[in-house]
């Protein structure tokens, strides 16, 4: 019965116990004190409350890796300090140039929070 249990939750959900498993699954053990299965969870340490890291590349609002010239001279006209990758995304070095560049461009963050460019002050 239980490996019946394993194997279909393994279909659905993959294996929570294998070492690979996303941050946000749960490891499910049997407590020896009480002899039923617990979950313990198996996160990493703030793996959902990460902040930003900076430099921050933005494919985004990048843009195709034929325009990659043209982006970078518009950018230098209007007075942008972001940069532009080969690739074609947005390489922020600093939040305040990211909030920079967004009031530039006319661009801004749904879900922004505080500092981060918004509708209003784009």
């Amino acid at each position: 019965m239980e490996a019946d249990r394993d194997f279909l939750r393994s279909l659905l959900c993959g294996n929570p116990n294998s070492d690979n498993a996303p941050a946000d699954t749960h490891r499910e053990r049997l407590d020896p004190k009480t002899g039923k299965w617990t979950a313990r969870p198996r996160r990493l340490p703030n793996a959902r409350q990460k902040k930003a890291t900076w430099p921050m590349t933005s494919h985004n609002i990048g843009v195709d890796e034929e325009d990659v010239e043209e982006a970078r001279r518009i950018y230098k006209e209007k007075g942008s300090r972001a940069e532009v990758d080969n690739e074609g995304g947005i390489v922020f070095a600093t939040a305040g140039i990211r909030r920079e560049h967004c009031k530039i461009m006319g661009y801004y963050d749904r879900n922004a929070g505080y500092g981060d460019p918004t509708p209003d002050n784009c």
